[in-house]
């Protein structure tokens, strides 16, 4: 069961020491650069499920996609953000959003702590974000910067996150 869930063929980089517990990679508290988790391979659509925990008001990370494995994530891919903020209204940088190019429809997080899920659709285009069973965002997006393709990454920039029962299935 926990090898179906195992990042070991994902690739550490930045400066973070990714803490591994089983199928849990936990991001500790505190900044570190370009700190990221990279999938083995490239694609163009896909479904993700991810089970994650933020911890402190300030934990926070989320999943890039259609990176190209090197430069800034940040301005060089997509991202659904993830973050320590239950109760806060939703918004283009909350949990759920399309990390500020597109608002949830609803903020659908747990309180920090407690452990959520993360559904994330791409495909051509379409984005689908569903957080602990509640579709919160369908969107088109369309930036002709950004590659067709690309890889998927778990952010640890920030930290205070943990993630575990990682599945990343490619569309075909």
């Amino acid at each position: 069961f926990n090898t179906l869930y195992s990042l070991g063929k994902w690739t550490r980089r930045g400066s973070r020491r990714w803490e591994i517990d089983g199928v849990a990679w936990r991001a500790a508290g505190g900044r570190a650069a370009g700190s990221l988790v990279v999938s083995p391979r490239e694609m163009a659509g896909f479904e993700l499920s991810l089970e994650w925990k933020t911890e402190g008001e300030t934990g926070q990370g989320g999943v890039f996609f259609r990176y190209a494995g090197s430069g800034n994530p940040t301005t060089a891919a997509l991202k659904v953000q993830l973050s320590s903020d239950a109760g806060v209204t939703a918004d283009q940088f909350s949990t759920g959003s399309l990390f500020g190019v597109a608002p949830p429809s609803v903020n659908a997080v747990k309180p920090t702590g407690e452990w959520n899920a993360l559904k994330l659709r791409v495909d051509g285009d379409s984005v689908r974000v569903q957080i602990n069973g509640q579709p919160v965002l369908m969107t088109t997006v369309t930036n002709p910067e950004l590659p067709a393709a690309g890889h998927v990454a778990l952010d640890g920039i920030a930290g205070g996150i943990t993630y575990r029962r990682v599945l990343l299935v490619p569309l075909v």
